[in-house]
Formats: C-alpha cells, sequence, structure tokens
C-alpha cells in the first residue's frame, strides 16, 4: 500500500433485467455497484465516504446512494516484539528479506491493536510461497516451487518455523547489533 496509495475499487455492478430469458432492450431504472477503498495510514473510512459524497454531488449527482457497509481500519504495530523478531529471523533462514514497510494487506488487524479494542497483542508475519493479484480475478499462487522460487510447500515450512521460533524450540533467536549513526559510512 505505501507503493500505491489509496486505490478504489469497482467489485461488482449489476442493473436493469438480469433474470433468465430477459430482454437487454429496456434501460434499467436502477444500477447498483459495490466499491471498497484500500487505504493508508491515518484515514478512515468514513472520511473516504463523506468525501466521495462531496464530490459527486459537485458533478450533480445528488440521487446517488451511498451505503457503508463495512469499513476495517488500519493498523500499525510496533515491531519490537518477540514475534516480529521470530519472523524476521524465520525470513532471514529461509533467505527471503521482509518487504519494508509492510503488504498492505486487507484483514482486521486493528481488533488486535488496542485501538479499536481492549484486546492489545503483538502482530507480525512471515512469508512465504510465491503469488500476486490478491483477490483479483487473475489471482496467481505457485504450487510446486523450485529453486529461489518459493511454493506453497515452502510457505507451510514457513509457517511451522515461525511458530517453533517463537516457541524457543530451534534455540534463541540471534540478537543484530545496532548500528551507530554514521558507522556504515553515511549520516
Amino acid at each position: 500500500m505505501q507503493r500505491t496509495g489509496t486505490s478504489m475499487n469497482l467489485d461488482g455492478i449489476w442493473g436493469g433485467n438480469m433474470f433468465a430469458g430477459g430482454s437487454g432492450a429496456i434501460l434499467p431504472n436502477q444500477i447498483i455497484s459495490k466499491h471498497n477503498f484500500r487505504y493508508v495510514p491515518n484515514m478512515t473510512g468514513p472520511d473516504i465516504v463523506a468525501k466521495l459524497r462531496k464530490y459527486l454531488d459537485q458533478l450533480g449527482y445528488k440521487d446517488v446512494e451511498i451505503n457503508l457497509v463495512g469499513d476495517v481500519p488500519w493498523a500499525i504495530r510496533n515491531q519490537n516484539n518477540d514475534l516480529a523478531r521470530s519472523n524476521a529471523y524465520t525470513q532471514e533462514i529461509f533467505t527471503k528479506p521482509l518487504t519494508p514497510g509492510g503488504a498492505g494487506a486487507y484483514w482486521p488487524a486493528y481488533l488486535f491493536s488496542g485501538k479499536e479494542t481492549n484486546i492489545d497483542l503483538p502482530i507480525s508475519s512471515a512469508r512465504g510461497g510465491t503469488g500476486g493479484n490478491a483477490h483479483a480475478a487473475n489471482e496467481w499462487y505457485v504450487i510446486e516451487g523450485a529453486g529461489k522460487q518459493f511454493g506453497m510447500a515452502t510457505a507451510e515450512k514457513v509457517v511451522a518455523t515461525a511458530l517453533y521460533n517463537y516457541a524457543g524450540l530451534n534455540g534463541p533467536i540471534p540478537v543484530k547489533e545496532e548500528k551507530a549513526a554514521g558507522a556504515d559510512g553515511g549520516s
């Protein structure tokens, strides 16, 4: 998400005579579409809907009805915890570096962030396997991986290794030394 920013996706659209044997020559009196927004930190669903309402009104579409069906607020978690360290170490074991800044996944992490509920748990992910275009019609995932192209079996091994690391069953997680400012030649 940090790469792409906010997006508005069309999930579906329907209207008119949508039944078997119906004539396609009659103009529909109503069209319904479903959209979802993927948004970046410090944005809220109700705020986005208010801005969309204002924009549609400015264009003269005051008759367009907007219903907010659900909202999954963004959440970001502190990665300075045992779970995050075990997941980072797991990624090192599988020689697959973590993507900085997160992957922009759409799931209810906010439920565990202490913001909307009284549940405050560490959240982190160890990613394995290869895929793309999540939640799209052309979503794909590698089943049989080879070499550095990870597949489903490797993804399962990543999850098991991360859990073993978190439980301490693979021994202690090596502690990385923090570089002092300027130690790498930079400022």
